[in-house]
């Protein structure tokens, strides 16, 4: 069987050339100017990062081709090692090691006194510090500070379910999700061939190629560029450097308007709003005028939004008609607007905005209960989430803490539906 795969070279986090077939990349600040520049990942970690996502795609394709010939041994044979090369790749990531950090924590909750797991947290601490160059940790520390304060009450429960929280605020969604999804029809796929079902063996290492192609298009992706162009210009703008954040924006704009001509129908007026409110915001600095740290927050939120829907967008719909709809597609819309509604209420103090984002979200929660194809126990779980959506809107906490948490617990709930669909 010979499987067409349209390979591009796999950067992890901070690519920085265009994608293929686009315009060259904007170039980033000058090289003699890299004093207080913000570092992407470094090069050795890419270049493993890169190497393996090629190898597992090569392997995944031998297997299917080993399937063709009724090598079942051999196909068995690519299979074990795609796997073992995914979990390669998941270890690589930047946030592996506070990922790790965080579960022996939780696992420390279980079995050793308090002191230990605060032990445990200052760990975490480090590994954050580590990672907050060129990933964004605010969120994670925020529920590490929380998990503090229960432990501080004896509270191991209410601690847990911070650094739960925390995990997940460190998930590289466009990457992690297909990553995940491809494993498991891996797993899939070897288990069938040990019960002599080539058939669905074959089905099965198909849908992993397709989730693998995603890994390399997404990071490829003029939106997910633009995401690291604009948190570098965040963490540039918040140390001063002034200059190094109107570069950014410039080089996030020209990804934008890259974005504008290859973004799917669900989300191009957001990614040309998106590309007018940086376009003004390069200007302003051009202009030396004002802008505030939360005006380029915002912006930056609004791209890692708009990126991980892009994602799962083309997870959805690789093979499939843009107007097949699904209730995935609808907590997927959930998702996007709940992360817009926590950026303009949280960030930007803008409470109207808000409230028109968290009543689309809730309108698209309540079309995914309503669909055919879900269950009885998860739509009532959904339409829960709705009320809290609702709630969120018309009454929502004074408590800035509590505001930020109520955002958090409902995407964090929102990432679980989406997981378990």
């Amino acid at each position: 069987m010979k499987v067409p795969i349209k390979i591009g070279k796999f950067a992890l986090m901070l690519l920085l050339a265009a994608a293929p077939g686009a315009v060259a990349a904007p170039q980033a600040p000058a090289a003699g100017n890299t004093a207080g520049l913000y570092r992407s990942i470094p090069n050795d970690e890419t270049s493993v990062i890169d190497r393996t996502a090629v190898m597992i795609l090569r392997g995944i394709v031998q297997a299917a081709d080993d399937l063709s010939r009724k090598a079942t041994g051999a196909a068995t044979g690519q299979l074990n090692e795609a796997i073992r090369l995914i979990d390669t790749l998941r270890l690589n990531l930047s946030t592996a090691t506070a990922r790790n950090r965080l579960a022996i924590a939780r696992l420390d909750l279980r079995h050793e006194p308090i002191i230990s797991v605060q032990r445990d947290l200052t760990q975490v601490d480090t590994a954050l510090d580590e990672i907050a160059d060129y990933f964004s940790v605010d969120k994670a520390r925020r529920h590490v500070a929380a998990a503090r304060k229960h432990l501080e009450h004896g509270d191991k429960g209410g601690a847990a379910a911070e650094l739960t929280l925390a995990d997940r605020s460190l998930e590289v969604v466009e990457v992690e999700r297909p990553l995940a999804e491809a494993e498991q029809s891996l797993i899939a796929a070897r288990r069938d061939l040990a019960r002599g079902a080539t058939g669905k063996a074959a089905k099965a290492l198909q849908l992993a190629i397709k989730r693998v192609r995603v890994i390399s298009a997404v990071v490829h992706s003029p939106l997910y560029l633009a995401r690291q162009s604009l948190y570098r210009a965040h963490q540039s703008f918040l140390a001063g450097k002034i200059d190094e954040a109107r570069a950014y924006i410039t080089q996030a704009r020209e990804y934008l308007e890259q974005a504008s001509g290859t973004t799917a129908v669900w989300g191009k007026e957001r990614v040309a709003v998106l590309t007018g409110e940086v376009r003004q915001l390069e200007q302003q600095l051009n202009q030396h005028g004002t802008a505030t740290e939360a005006v380029v927050r915002s912006a930056w939120e609004k791209a890692k939004a708009l990126s991980e829907r892009a994602a799962a967008y083309l997870d959805t719909h690789w093979d499939e008609s843009e107007t097949t709809l699904t209730a995935e597609d609808d907590l997927l819309n959930a998702k996007m607007y709940l992360a817009y509604a926590a950026s303009y209420q949280l960030t930007m103090g803008n409470a109207a905005e808000a409230g028109q984002e968290l009543e689309l979200a809730a309108t698209a929660l309540t079309r995914a209960a309503k669909n055919a194809l879900i269950d009885r126990a998860t739509a009532r779980k959904i339409i829960v989430m709705r009320n809290q959506v609702n709630t969120l809107r018309t009454a929502p906490p004074a408590d800035p803490a509590e505001l930020a948490a109520r955002y958090d617990r409902l995407d964090a709930e929102l990432a679980r539906q989406i997981h378990n669909y």
